[in-house]
């Protein structure tokens, strides 16, 4: 389980009721792949390269870094960045038009604040060098990073203090609440 943000380009009007991209056709229940540019493919490893500036402990890997440009394809490209080996556990999964972000319900008091400082540091870069916001799902709205972080950390620990809770009772391990 995670606390999940999407940042992807919400228009001319951040303040509108908005929500992220679809990844799925309605209809047909399969995956909707656009057209990959060079332009995008250059926008995600310039997001990859100021996310580890930002934060060294991140590990970068790439997928199907490609141009697809005029021609079909099934799998599109992706940068993956996390700091699994070493840090929170954040993920940032980098595609053509936005980008999944991912903080496990680890974290507990003090560190809690320190990784969701982290997270909103990256984000910040990430809103910094490309055109798009942060959309919190848990909150429902697109975010202000230079003020949000109260409300964030409201949203995740109480979560995370219930998981732990459930750790250490005799109910099964997804009976929490």
């Amino acid at each position: 389980m995670s606390y999940d943000f999407f940042i992807y380009d919400v228009g001319a009007d951040p303040s509108a009721p908005t929500s992220p991209p679809e990844y799925f056709d309605e209809e047909t229940g399969d995956p909707i792949i656009e057209p990959v540019t060079e332009q995008k493919l250059k926008l995600m490893r310039t997001v990859a390269a100021r996310l580890q500036r930002e934060y060294a402990r991140l590990s970068v890997s790439e997928s199907n870094m490609k141009s697809t440009e005029g021609e079909q394809n099934d799998s599109g490209p992706s940068i993956h960045a996390n700091d699994m080996d070493d840090g929170f556990g954040m993920s940032f999964d980098i595609l053509p038009a936005s980008i999944e972000v991912n903080l496990p319900y680890l974290a507990q008091g003090a560190e809690a604040h320190r990784a969701i400082r982290q997270l909103i540091d990256c984000m910040k870069a990430i809103e910094d060098c490309t055109p798009y916001r942060t959309y919190d799902p848990q909150l429902d709205r697109v975010l202000d990073l230079n003020n949000d972080f109260d409300e964030v950390v409201a949203t995740y620990a109480p979560i995370v203090e219930r998981l732990h809770g459930a750790e250490n009772s005799n109910k099964p391990w997804w009976r929490f609440w």
